[in-house]
């Protein structure tokens, strides 16, 4: 008998992996104490990504 035959496969969706990553980064840096011009613009790429990803999933 093969070590694989019985083992079952965990199916990983890398689009709720990406997004859960995206989160916590967003996350991050709203914890931030200093909101810098940089730190802004991050933000608002990383929620328009979020939401445009939540887009195509839905």
């Amino acid at each position: 008998m093969s070590f694989f035959t019985n083992r079952k496969v965990e199916e990983i969706n890398p689009t709720r992996k990406t997004l859960s990553r995206l989160r916590e980064t967003l996350d991050g840096l709203e914890s931030e104490r200093d909101e810098t011009p940089q730190i802004a613009d991050l933000k608002r790429i990383l929620a328009g990504r979020i939401a445009e990803m939540e887009r195509k999933t839905a």
